[in-house]
């Protein structure tokens, strides 16, 4: 089959805007298993178990464990609930509902502003949640800085561990 020039474009924004949105995922996750009140002695462990289990949940699944336990503000539970939305219509119902943008440049550009909307609401989402987890790593005794270069080791680690490609 021949694709139309703005295929590989549409293929890659859409890429983009899966893999961010796991993003939000992961730092929910970690989110959920922070959140625990836990004394210091027990807390590496006890939080690594729970990160261990919230990474096999759904975004809804990671939700409805906030609600029930941990909210967030709500209206950052709003929009995650709607970035969910967003994401499940990219990810599952883009072709039936909106078959001709793959095909139609023009069509295409609509889906396009979506898209990038997403990616803006999911950068928009990150910062929020970056700044409700270090508030709430500080208020559990957590040192940030020690905490951002064991990330930035374990970055280094696995960069190294794949190579380069």
């Amino acid at each position: 089959m021949n694709e139309p020039l703005h295929f590989n474009e549409l293929c890659r924004k859409i890429g983009f805007v899966v893999l961010q949105a796991q993003l939000i995922e992961s730092s929910l996750a970690l989110y959920l298993a922070t959140s625990l009140r836990l004394e210091k002695s027990e807390a590496i462990t006890r939080v690594q178990n729970a990160l261990a289990a919230a990474n096999k949940q759904t975004l809804g699944g990671l939700m409805q464990g906030i609600q029930k336990k941990f909210p967030l503000p709500s209206d950052l539970e709003d929009r995650i609930w709607n970035l969910k939305e967003e994401r499940n219509w990219l990810v599952h119902r883009l072709h039936r509902e909106n078959e001709p943008a793959i095909y139609f440049p023009d069509e295409a550009n609509l889906i396009f502003h979506r898209i990038e909307k997403m990616v803006c609401e999911i950068t928009s989402i990150l910062t929020e949640l970056d700044k409700i987890g270090n508030s709430l790593m500080t208020k559990h005794g957590f040192d940030l800085e020690v905490i951002r270069k064991r990330a930035e080791e374990n970055l280094k680690r696995k960069t190294k561990e794949v190579g380069p490609r």
